[in-house]
């Protein structure tokens, strides 16, 4: 028998990560399917055939059919997240989006929530800064997969930072006050809400912050 090779080891341990991340889905409404382990073994052998793959996610539930995230590294700082969907025999590629200034960090599970609030499971890969750790929410707006960007109280842009996280149906990141610099900043956390008008998330501005003009909430109080 022979030994799997050092991709493939790196597909399992992905996707070893991913499958045990499942268990917190019963708790946000996105139930596995009894199918599950026929449609991850042949999503395995799908993304075999991928290169540079760092984050991957097991098959979710997605309005009665089943949907996984795949993340590659196309270059030093850019790489695609590929939205797969599963077809009974076989997984085709629904998505292909572009991340394009910041790496994907690898092996870091990806977290999976209904932020949206429309039923279907939203993706939150994170992404390397200089001095912090962004991300992008891949999810569905009016039926295609998207880079969901986020606007006011900051520039709209389809990079959430920082730290940003799931806590249940929430999406939540920091504001760091950067005074007097950012390692002494006072922090405060920012709640998004989806906007589905707009097909973006929003936000109040955090206390003290002054939004720069053309942004969302740069009248704001």
């Amino acid at each position: 028998m022979r030994a799997p090779t050092g991709r493939r080891r790196i597909r399992r341990t992905l996707l070893g990560a991913s499958l045990g991340a499942l268990a917190s889905l019963l708790a946000i409404g996105l139930p596995t399917t009894a199918g599950a382990s026929t449609a991850t073994r042949a999503l395995e052998r799908t993304v075999d055939h991928f290169q540079r793959v760092v984050v991957q996610t097991a098959p979710v539930r997605d309005d009665g059919s089943l949907v996984a995230l795949v993340g590659v590294q196309s270059g030093v700082a850019s790489g695609r997240v590929l939205v797969l969907g599963y077809r009974g025999t076989g997984w085709i590629t629904l998505a292909r989006l572009a991340v394009s200034e910041f790496p994907i960090i690898p092996a870091t599970p990806v977290q999976i929530a209904d932020v949206t609030g429309v039923g279907r499971p939203d993706f939150l890969v994170l992404v390397a800064a200089a001095d912090n750790t962004p991300g992008v929410v891949v999810g569905q707006v009016a039926g295609r997969w998207e880079l969901i960007p986020n606007a006011g109280p900051f520039p709209t842009s389809r990079y959430m930072a920082r730290q940003p996280h799931f806590v249940g149906d929430r999406l939540v990141s920091q504001y760091d006050s950067c005074t007097p610099n950012c390692a002494a900043g006072s922090v405060t956390p920012i709640d998004w809400t989806f906007d589905p008008s707009r097909g973006e998330f929003t936000a109040p501005n955090p206390p003290g912050w002054v939004a720069p003009a053309g942004a969302l909430n740069h009248r704001a109080s």
